[in-house]
């Protein structure tokens, strides 16, 4: 669990460390050491912390590879957010998109402070392709200037 993460969403959720802990069974001083990442919580602990965030697990992971890269694996995982598992079953669509391995792990990485759709999450995908320079950035016309 990356301790970074946790402070981020905990705050994003409006509490603090006293109260968070208070809903997982957890001191305040052990909160502070998995956000300063001192400590590392058990499995068990850490997808109640998730759950009492309101939040997905795999959102709190050091490393976003591990996240489920298909549509197959995202159906399969429980803790995937509503409106991208609307999006992973729309096979037609997601085809049509051509969906990257990696573009399904950034859409599954996200920490969102609410629900969103699936033409939400449509609407993060093309965002991270401009942002990143992928397909969703359309072709510079060579005769325009920077």
């Amino acid at each position: 669990m990356n301790g970074e993460r946790l402070r981020e969403a905990r705050r994003r959720a409006g509490l603090n460390q006293t109260e968070l802990g208070r809903r997982v069974g957890l001191s305040q001083s052990m909160i502070g050491a998995i956000e300063r990442n001192e400590r590392s919580p058990s499995p068990e602990t850490a997808q109640a912390i998730a759950d009492a965030l309101g939040i997905v697990l795999d959102s709190l992971a050091d490393n976003a590879r591990h996240l489920p890269d298909s549509p197959d694996a995202l159906l399969e995982n429980r803790y995937t957010a509503e409106g991208l598992r609307e999006l992973a079953s729309d096979r037609v669509l997601a085809a049509s998109l051509d969906i990257q391995p990696s573009e399904w792990r950034a859409l599954r990485s996200l920490v969102l402070p609410t629900p969103v759709t699936k033409d939400g999450y449509i609407a993060l995908l093309i965002t991270i392709r401009l942002v990143t320079g992928g397909r969703g950035t359309p072709p510079r016309d060579p005769t325009e200037s920077p």
